[in-house]
């Protein structure tokens, strides 16, 4: 049996940690509709806030590719600019997903987490597989 006062600190640094990812995810979030904002500058700023505020982040990082792509001023920014979205898209926000959706639990005194995923997948021809 897990000492309860061991399971409730171990719980309570998780929840912290995760609480900064969630707080700085946003930020990030933020930070992206600034730039979207920079890049299709609007008469007022509410309307840039209607448009990013209803957009979720891999919307947001498609519009980011397509204004990149029309405002770009030269190939290397344009370039690192994907690269920087692309890891956004493909690493970070995959990672961030993973620990935020994820079951927290202690079953022997020790913090895993444990995410359901649902998978088909074709052991044989014409058959499938859950």
């Amino acid at each position: 049996m897990v000492n309860l006062a061991y399971r409730d600190a171990l719980m309570d640094k998780a929840a912290l940690e995760l609480g900064h990812i969630t707080m700085n995810w946003a930020r990030l979030e933020g930070a992206l509709d600034d730039f979207i904002a920079l890049l299709a500058p609007l008469e007022d700023g509410a309307v840039t806030h209607v448009i990013t505020g209803n957009a979720d982040m891999r919307s947001k990082l498609q519009i980011m590719k397509g204004l990149g792509y029309l405002r770009q001023f030269d190939a290397d920014w344009f370039a690192d600019l994907i690269f920087m979205l692309d890891h956004i898209d493909n690493d970070l926000r995959v990672r961030r997903n993973g620990v935020i959706h994820a079951e927290w639990f202690l079953p022997s005194g020790q913090l895993l987490r444990q995410t359901r995923k649902t998978k088909l997948f074709k052991p044989q021809s014409r058959s499938v597989a859950l």
